[in-house]
């Protein structure tokens, strides 16, 4: 950990002062992979990384999304600020999926989380396009897992953002499982965005020589990655790429 921290450290000098907001994180104990997270421990890590807060979801849950929704609502009232809520639903469920949704917008959520891998659905499902339109139509960001374990979901996503012109679509883990089609393709599609929450420097690279910095939203991925991890390699990139200031800012939670 003291060799992370100095890593982390010497990625970050230099940088502007910055009030990092982490813009994926997760707490939970039952998703099916055996990763925990809790909410003690996420301020912890934020803590040890000198991160101002995080935007925080559940992780999968087998036992139906309403109750840890109402878990991640009352972890971000007790952490004064500090915790984002997003809520996740399950879109197979449909009817209960859209209810769900009205239900955590009249509870005050700031996004909605879905997961194609966990909840073994397609972006091209109707439901999906349903609850997008609530989202946009209230200001939601959805965050969408486009990570490994699932097809390219590139056409899925661009029908999306055609038919919802206000919507922003946060494409999770730098869209690996179809970046070479939507980095080409975001210039269409201001709602666009990617976090950074990925373990391959490389692949965040190249993201990052593809997409400009007003794109790209810094993240963790905590408990699978770390603030620590996350912000030296977003560190490193930003100096890497020479990102002005404002650029910094921007990514890092502006």
């Amino acid at each position: 950990m003291d060799l992370l921290t100095a890593w982390h450290d010497a990625s970050m000098e230099g940088l502007p002062d910055l009030d990092v907001w982490d813009a994926h994180t997760h707490t939970g104990a039952n998703d099916p992979d055996g990763v925990v997270g809790t909410a003690r421990s996420l301020i912890v890590q934020l803590d040890a990384a000198c991160h101002r807060g995080a935007v925080v979801m559940t992780s999968q849950e087998p036992h139906g999304y309403p109750p840890a929704n109402d878990r991640i609502l009352r972890e971000a009232e007790e952490a004064d600020g500090r915790m984002i809520p997003f809520c996740r639903v399950d879109p197979t469920l449909g009817a209960a999926a859209l209810a769900e949704l009205e239900r955590c917008i009249g509870l005050g959520f700031r996004g909605l989380k879905l997961h194609p891998r966990g909840e073994n659905f397609s972006l091209a499902l109707p439901v999906v396009g349903e609850l997008a339109g609530m989202a946009s139509a209230v200001g939601l960001p959805v965050l969408v897992h486009a990570g490994r374990g699932i097809p390219r979901l590139g056409d899925d996503v661009e029908h999306l953002l055609d038919r919802h012109s206000g919507l922003n679509l946060i494409l999770a883990h730098a869209a690996i499982s179809d970046l070479g089609q939507l980095s080409a393709s975001f210039v269409r599609y201001p709602g666009m965005y990617f976090d950074l929450a990925w373990w391959s420097t490389a692949s965040l690279l190249a993201l990052a020589a593809a997409v400009p910095p007003e794109r790209l939203l810094y993240a963790s991925d905590t408990p699978y990655g770390s603030p620590l991890m996350a912000g030296a390699i977003a560190g490193r990139i930003a100096q890497h790429l020479e990102w002005s200031q404002t650029a910094v800012a921007g990514v890092m939670g502006g």
